[in-house]
């Protein structure tokens, strides 16, 4: 059931998106070449980045089977009339995402939850070919577990929420950056 809603909301969001590009005849076929990536996919989630200048990035992620989530990453130049083949994520991004933020078709942002590696938020500049952990201002946590809980880009300022989990409470953590994401400050 969760496989089918979250599928529907993709092509839902796929069919809005594709409703403001040019050529609508092409759209179909867009739609229908999506559709098969995420059901190959086995798509469960769909995290999807609409930018200003008709460039959308879409992060389609499978449920978790065995300690593994296949995470794949597709482009569109044109408002969602056509899209590029995936880029297979899975290795480079540790953890299950629980959010992505594409900036420009170079810079994004994948959130995480703790799967076994202690990196939360990782980074590209080069439009998914590699990524990088950011290091978040943690210093002197003792937590246990760190949940990743949202990701958001409002007027400049990019947002995270989180939640830190010790034996005995979990603790609330949020940070914002107003330089694209170079540096992180807890407020």
């Amino acid at each position: 059931m969760k496989k089918t809603v979250c599928l529907m909301s993709l092509l839902l969001a796929l069919i809005l998106l594709a409703a403001c590009g040019n050529g609508a005849q092409e759209t179909p076929d867009a739609l229908e070449a999506l559709d098969y990536a995420a059901e190959k996919a086995e798509a469960t989630d769909s995290f999807l980045s609409q930018l200003p200048d008709g460039n959308a990035v879409v992060l389609l992620c499978s449920a978790p089977a065995a300690g593994q989530m296949r995470k794949t990453l597709f482009f569109s130049h044109d408002g969602g009339e056509n899209w590029a083949d995936g880029l297979d994520l899975t290795e480079s991004i540790g953890n299950y995402p629980v959010g992505a933020i594409f900036l420009t078709p170079q810079r994004g942002f994948v959130l995480t939850d703790y799967h076994g590696v202690d990196d939360y938020l990782y980074a590209t500049s080069d439009g998914g070919a590699s990524w990088e952990s950011v290091g978040l201002p943690l210093a002197g946590s003792t937590f246990s577990y760190i949940e990743g809980r949202e990701i958001r880009y409002e007027n400049g300022t990019l947002y995270l929420s989180l939640a830190g989990k010790t034996e005995t409470s979990i603790t609330h953590l949020r940070f914002r950056s107003d330089d694209g994401g170079v540096t992180w400050l807890a407020y």
